[in-house]
């Protein structure tokens, strides 16, 4: 039986794969947002008491910033690409 879920979360892949290879900004952003995550990971991975400076406070700003706009980018190429599959499944269906 074909599994919807285990299609779709391969062509979702699919597309955000075609993505980073396609949008060179975003690639940009990913790459600057697993930079950013490494550092905030090594702040919160730590242990006993932590003082939050400036700079932390900036890289998780500046981390949020990019991961909000990646999302906007890759929540649009989803829609789109999901929009033009419908439109070739019905084509190859012969609905229209």
């Amino acid at each position: 039986m074909l599994d919807l879920r285990e299609l779709l979360s391969e062509r979702m892949q699919e597309i955000y794969e075609e993505l980073i290879k396609t949008n060179g900004k975003h690639a940009v952003n990913r790459i600057q947002c697993l930079a950013l995550l490494n550092e905030i990971d090594k702040f919160i991975m730590a242990e006993g008491d932590q003082i939050i400076t400036e700079n932390d406070k900036q890289n998780f700003k500046e981390y949020m910033e990019i991961e909000l706009e990646m999302q906007g980018v890759e929540q649009e190429q989803y829609y789109l690409c999901g929009y033009l599959d419908c439109v070739s499944l019905l084509k190859e269906l012969k609905v229209f």
